[in-house]
């Protein structure tokens, strides 16, 4: 859904509603969607999500060069504090990382 939805507004709110799942997978997911999504509403949601579990935060919500080095850099100690992604969750979504 998050990926291949034609809806700007439904790929934004999915981007959203990852904010509130704090698992392994869902930053790589959202940087993937801050690399591919055309829409600016679609990567500002994916940015604020991924501060939002991550703990990253950046002054321009537009931005995203800096999270993803920031989460190279601190993919491992940030990965320690997240559950597994629930296995029912990517499926069908074009949600893999």
């Amino acid at each position: 859904m998050l990926l291949n939805n034609d809806n700007f507004f439904v790929r934004g709110r999915a981007a959203h509603e990852l904010g509130n799942r704090k698992e392994k997978s869902v930053p790589d997911i959202l940087i993937k969607v801050m690399k591919n999504d055309d829409n600016l509403d679609v990567t500002r949601a994916s940015i604020l999500s991924f501060e939002q579990i991550t703990g990253y935060k950046e002054t321009d919500v537009l931005i995203y060069d800096k999270l993803i080095e920031w989460w190279e850099n601190n993919k491992e100690d940030v990965g320690k504090k997240l559950k597994d992604l629930d296995s029912g969750f990517e499926r069908g979504n074009g949600l893999k990382p």
